[in-house]
């Protein structure tokens, strides 16, 4: 495995090429946008009223605004998460939302193919706290490289000083299209938290299936976050947090131990330090 800057493979050809979906987070910034402009244009009988829907519209409005630079990276077609030919695949750190965060530092894993094992689809199905108290269920799926040999933990060193990145003037997005998932397995974010790819993963691991070895498909068990053992719940948080499901972290956290708001975010502010400084 080496590791490169953007710059240094881009323009190089591709067989295959996976690229985050635009619908999703278009279709989020347009519902704030027209919430937000509804708010600002519809004939209103009082100032009063007008005032008081704008505890409502004021913010749809502001993250509108907030969102629309990142979105809007999304759109731009040069922006890729995994390039695939003979030779082996490339893998891009970093989510398109993130995409104006400085290039000088290594951001792209190139594995050649004799180091690749074998390729899977990898499913999970997440318990998270839903409304009224009740459990909802997010269904995760990543493609999955097992690796013949190497190691992980350059690339590990590189996703943990990613999301320690922070730009400013600007929201941070948490989207992470790449994770480690072991000594010799790296995960790509298919479809998981903020992250979603095009085409289909199944037709991906097809195209594929003409240059690596495709192994049987894994579906993980489902973790319930009600009765997991206090002991493990900050390993769960941290790996929601690594799938970019910080709210869903930060919820867990405070349905499970009761805790306010501030004191969640800061107690995951602290996970992510100790991640980055072991």
């Amino acid at each position: 495995m080496e590791l490169y800057t953007i710059d240094r493979i881009r323009g190089e050809r591709a067989d295959l090429v996976a690229r985050e979906s635009v619908v999703g987070t278009t279709v989020v910034l347009l519902v704030f946008g027209g919430l937000g402009l509804g708010w600002v244009l519809a004939p209103m009988p009082s100032v009063l009223l007008r005032l008081g829907l704008g505890i409502f519209g004021l913010p749809c409005l502001l993250i509108f605004a907030l969102m629309l630079p990142g979105v809007a990276r999304t759109w731009r077609r040069g922006q890729w998460v995994l390039r695939a030919r003979r030779e082996g695949l490339a893998l891009n750190v970093r989510s398109a939302l993130n995409s104006d965060l400085p290039t000088d530092e290594p951001t792209v894993a190139w594995i050649p193919a004799e180091e690749i094992e074998g390729v899977r689809r990898v499913d999970e199905l997440r318990e998270v706290p839903g409304s009224e108290g009740r459990s909802e269920q997010r269904r995760c799926s990543w493609l999955e490289l097992v690796l013949a040999h190497g190691d992980t933990g350059e690339l590990a060193a590189v996703l943990v000083r990613e999301r320690a990145l922070r730009g400013r003037g600007r929201t941070q997005f948490h989207a992470y299209p790449v994770e480690v998932a072991g000594p010799r397995a790296v995960r790509v974010a298919w479809h998981s938290g903020g992250v979603s790819l095009r085409p289909r993963l199944d037709g991906f691991l097809k195209g594929l299936g003409r240059f690596v070895h495709v192994i049987d498909s894994l579906e993980t068990p489902s973790i319930d976050w009600r009765t997991l053992p206090d002991e493990e719940l900050d390993d769960y948080a941290r790996a929601l947090v690594a799938s970019g499901q910080r709210m869903d972290a930060i919820r867990v956290l405070r349905e499970r131990r009761g805790w306010e708001l501030v004191r969640a975010r800061a107690w995951i502010d602290t996970l992510e330090r100790r991640a980055r400084a072991a």
